[in-house]
């Protein structure tokens, strides 16, 4: 995504009996100098799938914010790692 670009949401279903598991490598900076690579959701070790929950993910220039509620602000979770 670019810098500013609109938010948008990834919708999915946990597969049963495989865990379904989102990773996203996050890149920011002059030739993207800090990078961190992000597990984004993890499906628990369980065989009912775990439904409608949220993740919101922010990429900022100090750090990556997460927040699990649309009304939450996200809080900062993780300071970027310089390559």
């Amino acid at each position: 995504m670019a810098f500013n670009a609109t938010p948008y949401v990834i919708a999915f279903h946990d597969e049963i009996p495989n865990l379904t598991t989102w990773n996203c490598l996050l890149r920011q900076g002059p030739n993207n100098k800090f990078v961190y690579d992000v597990q984004m959701y993890k499906a628990g070790p369980r065989l009912i799938p775990r439904c409608g929950q949220i993740r919101i993910w922010t990429a900022k220039l100090d750090g990556i914010y997460f927040s699990r509620h649309l009304d939450t602000p996200p809080v900062l979770a993780l300071h970027w790692i310089e390559k």
